[in-house]
C-alpha cells in the first residue's frame, strides 16, 4: 500500500481513531510506503478538522498521525510537512501530532522525518513513542531542520 501527497496537499485528521497509519492493531502484516513529500516553498499541511466539522478549531481536537514503525516501509518519508492542532491531550496513546504504537518488539528507524514544523500541538509530547514501539530516530536531531513548539517536549525518551 502507498500513500503520496505532493506539494501544497492539505491533509484533515479526522475521526476519534487514526485515520491515515501504518497501523493493524498492534501487527505487522501490512507494510506501508507513506509519503508526504513537500517543499520548503509548497509544505504539505495536516491539520485538525474541527472546523470541517462544526467545532472551534481547538488544539487537541484531532488524535495527529499514528504509525505501527513495523508496519512502515524505510523510505516512509515526511518532509517538508506542516502539523498544526493535532494531538490529543485526553488520550494519552494519541497525544502527540505524531505517535508510534505497538509494534512487533523489535527496534525500527521509523519513517524520515524532517523539514518538519509542529504547531499548537494538543498533547504535552509532540513525536509519542509509547516505548514499546522501539523507533530509534532521534527527530531533535539539528540536522533534521525539525521546528517544535518552545512550550513542548519534542520527543519523549524511552528506558
Amino acid at each position: 500500500m502507498s500513500l503520496s501527497c505532493g506539494p501544497r496537499s492539505h491533509g484533515a485528521i479526522t475521526g476519534s481513531s487514526p485515520p491515515l497509519n501504518g497501523y493493524d492493531k498492534g501487527g505487522c502484516s501490512a507494510r506501508v510506503d507513506f509519503r508526504a513529500e513537500g517543499t520548503a516553498e509548497a509544505p504539505i499541511t495536516f491539520k485538525s478538522d474541527a472546523l470541517y466539522r462544526g467545532h472551534a478549531e481547538t488544539p487537541g481536537y484531532s488524535p495527529g498521525l499514528t504509525f505501527n514503525a513495523c508496519g512502515m516501509t524505510e523510505t516512509s518519508t515526511l518532509e517538508h510537512v506542516h502539523f498544526e492542532g493535532l494531538g490529543n491531550p485526553g488520550d494519552p496513546a494519541y497525544s502527540g501530532a505524531i505517535n508510534f504504537i505497538r509494534t512487533d518488539g523489535q527496534s525500527h528507524a521509523g519513517p524520515t522525518i524532517a523539514h518538519a514544523r509542529f504547531a499548537e500541538v494538543g498533547g504535552q509530547v509532540v513525536i509519542r513513542n509509547d516505548c514499546a514501539s522501539g523507533v530509534t530516530t532521534d527527530y531533535t536531531r539539528a540536522e533534521l531542520g525539525n521546528v517544535f513548539p518552545a512550550d513542548k517536549t519534542a520527543q519523549n525518551d524511552c528506558p
